[in-house]
């Protein structure tokens, strides 16, 4: 594909043009595509700069953290299915563990709590959007003093 239109990404990745505008104008601000021309019916038609690349392509949780930032709200299904690239593959497992820690950790709002009976599942929303690098999880190693009442990080055992 030389050049392309919303109307041709919505139709190639079953999306709605509006998800794919908004994918599209990230692209546009990031540098990584131009307009290209303007066709018929006034659409805008844009083409791919060579050689550059965005920031955290390849990795999970980059992949989530560029979908949660392109959705308004979403499942951890709709996220999986966002983010997930021929390169990368995204299951439905990883974004809900990565929805549940950062919901714990005030970057999403849980607006709708997941109910196994109805079949439906937890929606989601980002309410902390820190820019493009992907917060990332880490384990911490700490030990509780009763005495003092308070907790002492390991040095060594943030991962």
């Amino acid at each position: 594909m030389t050049s392309f239109c919303y109307r041709d990404l919505s139709l190639a990745l079953s999306m709605h043009q509006t998800c794919v505008g908004k994918m599209v104008r990230k692209w546009a601000e990031e540098g990584l595509i131009e307009l290209s021309h303007v066709g018929d019916r006034k659409r805008r038609y844009y083409r791919v700069i060579q050689g550059k690349k965005p920031a955290n392509t390849g990795t999970v949780t980059g992949n989530l953290w560029r979908a949660m930032r392109m959705l308004k709200s979403f499942t951890p299904l709709d996220l999986a299915a966002h983010a997930r690239t021929p390169e990368v593959g995204v299951e439905e497992r990883s974004a809900l563990d990565y929805c549940e820690v950062l919901s714990r950790t005030g970057y999403l709002k849980l607006e709708r709590k997941a109910d196994a009976r109805l079949h439906r599942a937890a929606v989601y929303r980002l309410i902390r959007n820190t820019g493009p690098i992907p917060p990332q999880p880490r384990r911490v190693t700490a030990v509780y003093d009763g005495n003092l009442a308070e907790y002492a990080l390991g040095k060594e055992g943030v991962e």
